[in-house]
């Protein structure tokens, strides 16, 4: 997670890649619920955000399962 400064102070993007071995085994979808949890209870941010790159359809589905819109 990448924490905004100065007037994106109370935004982050939050990043993420798993190997493909792994996929599938919701290794992912349990460590990025995690960091959002902890994020939003014990910082001041107003907005996650991420930026996947736009052909990566599965990375949409990812976002929109962990409670991205």
């Amino acid at each position: 997670m990448i924490l905004g400064d100065d007037v994106h102070r109370s935004s982050a993007e939050i990043g993420y890649w798993l190997a493909e071995p792994y996929w599938g085994r919701g290794i992912m979808t349990g460590a990025v619920r995690a960091v959002i949890d902890y994020a939003i209870k014990e910082l001041p941010l107003n907005r996650i955000f991420a930026a996947p790159f736009s052909p990566n359809l599965a990375s949409f589905r990812f976002l929109e399962k962990t409670g991205f819109q």
